[in-house]
């Protein structure tokens, strides 16, 4: 595995950054989200071992990310494991919320990127950044 590491101060409390995660309605509006697409189905189960799905709608394409919790552990630590139709791979990620000084949330995001995908480590990094920005 290649780990790609992005992390973020965020201006919510660890709590509503974890919310933002796994509410389906909130989630729909950034995560695996792209400029120009538009999220046509959000469902989260965010319990150890429940599982997710989001779909969006592209210009000519259809996206589905599914995937499946590993750990909930609110307002702490998110770790599930996704992946998209189109490749056969999986992808895993872990997410950390802490404290930040001054107030609001450190986030720190791991994502497993399997070492056939390194080559595409930069890209990956970039696509979490956008959606957390």
């Amino acid at each position: 595995f290649v780990d790609v590491v992005v992390e973020r101060t965020l201006p919510a409390a660890p709590a509503a950054a974890f919310a933002a995660w796994v509410d389906a309605n909130v989630a729909a509006q950034w995560l695996f989200r792209t400029p120009e697409g538009m999220a046509v189905r959000a469902e989260t189960d965010p319990v150890d071992g429940g599982e997710f799905i989001f779909v969006e709608d592209r210009a000519d394409e259809r996206i589905v990310h599914v995937g499946e919790y590993l750990a909930v552990e609110p307002p702490r630590r998110l770790a599930f494991v996704f992946s998209l139709d189109q490749f056969r791979t999986t992808n895993e990620v872990e997410v950390q919320f802490e404290e930040a000084p001054g107030g609001g949330t450190r986030l720190t995001l791991t994502h497993k990127l399997d070492i056939q995908w390194a080559a595409f480590a930069d890209r990956t990094a970039k696509g979490w950044v956008l959606m957390l920005d």
